[in-house]
Parts: structure tokens; sequence; C-alpha cells
């Protein structure tokens, strides 16, 4: 018990006692942690595939000889985080349907306008791509629990056309339309003997969708226009896909 003073109060500690109690009280206080550095995540990306669906309409001097068809695609997907670009590769399969050919026009008679006249061989289109797309994304905000979002696409292909000597080759110059006279028609079967089977070109796309994020997939509906630069005319289509991705 601490010396008192001769009023009775309690005498004041020396500077011995003084350290000593400060040492007793730190020595019992709980140890801190030791300070960590702060960090902050590098950036990663999201990369997600998919698969979709399509309807592929014929545009331009495509109508004339064929018809819708269909295709189908699988997808990579990948946007850096807090960036509204991402890229898509595509592998994709499409088909356009053929129209059955018109009678040759009669030697004498004039020939009707080729932009009223349709027909063609009747064989399908077969055509496989390999597609690269740079893709800007805005976000929509949020409904019932689900993200939405709408994009805008352009890029790049390589356009795999099969049967193009029975297809594109004949349509292209009109044949089954009802144009030509029948000795024209023989001539351009002759030429299409010795026309390639099968023709590899480049092509472009561009067009937009829109996207429904609901936990780790994401539904999309999508329309674009491409232009595949096949002889004697480059064609363009239209394909209107559904599809899915997922994270």
């Amino acid at each position: 018990m601490p010396p008192r003073s001769p009023l009775g109060a309690p005498a004041p500690l020396g500077a011995a006692s003084t350290l000593a109690l400060a040492g007793t009280l730190a020595a019992a206080a709980p140890p801190r942690a030791a300070a960590q550095p702060a960090t902050t995540p590098a950036p990663s990306g999201a990369l997600q595939v998919g698969a979709a669906g399509a309807v592929r309409l014929p545009v331009g001097d495509l109508r004339h000889g064929h018809t819708a068809g269909w295709g189908t695609a699988l997808l990579v997907d990948w946007q850096r985080a807090r960036s509204p670009l991402a890229l898509r590769a595509t592998l994709a399969y499409a088909t356009l349907a053929g129209r059955p050919p018109r009678p040759p026009r009669a030697p004498a008679a004039d020939a009707p306008p080729a932009t009223a006249a349709t027909g063609g061989t009747g064989n399908d289109v077969h055509e496989y791509a390999a597609q690269l797309a740079a893709r800007l994304h805005t976000p929509l905000g949020r409904l019932l629990g689900t993200t939405g979002g709408a994009y805008l696409l352009a890029g790049g292909a390589l356009h795999h056309v099969r049967r193009y000597d029975r297809t594109l080759f004949l349509t292209g110059r009109g044949y089954g339309r009802g144009v030509h006279p029948p000795a024209a028609e023989v001539d351009l079967l002759a030429r299409s003997a010795t026309a390639d089977e099968h023709v590899t070109r480049p092509g472009i796309h561009g067009g937009a969708g829109l996207t429904l994020a609901v936990g780790p997939a994401a539904l999309f509906v999508e329309a674009r226009y491409e232009r595949v630069f096949t002889p004697p005319r480059a064609i363009g289509s239209v394909p209107v896909a559904l599809g899915v991705l997922l994270r």
C-alpha cells in the first residue's frame, strides 16, 4: 500500500514506481497484429463460351436464287474487367435453300427484268465460317434480379462455301431465273463443270444485340449483316440468332 501524506492523502509515486506500473500495463495489453501492406487485385478478364442457333435471310441479289436457311455457331467471348470492349471468336455453319429453276425464256421473247425474276438451281448453299469480332457493350440496368445490356459488334471472317459450282456460280449469273434463252442456260451449265467445287473467301460483318444475364448464364439475341466476297459478285445475308453464353 502506497505511503500516505500527513493529511491522509496517498503520497505521490516515485519515478521508479511509475515506470514499473507502465511496464506492467504494457505487458498485460494484448499484442497487436502486424500491419499488412495494402494490395490491389489485378484486373482479370471474363471468359465465356456458348452456342447459338440462327435463321439466315438472304438479301440483295442473293434472294433471287435462294430463300431463308438456318445456322448454328459455337462462340468464345472474352471481356476485360471493367471494360466495355470484348473480343468474340465464332465457328459457324449456315445454309441457304435453293429456289427451283424457272423454264428458260423463248429466244425471241423479251427477257423480263432481272430484278423481278426469281429462280435458281434448286441446290442449297452450305457454308462454314471462322469469325473474329470486336464487341462494344453497355449495361441497361437490373430487372427482377437479372442484368441487361446492349452491344454493337463488327469484324471479319473467312468463309468456306461448299457446292459453289452447283449454287452460287450459277445463281450469281442468273441461271434458273428465266432470263436467259435455252442456249445460254446450257452454256452456263457447261462452264459450271469446270468451276471450283468449293471456294474460300473473306467476308465482313456488323450488327447489334441484347443480353440478359442470370447468374453464370447470359442469354442474347443478335442480328447482323454479313457480306462474303464470292465470285462473280459478293453475297449478303442477315442472320438473326438466339444463344446463350456461360461463364
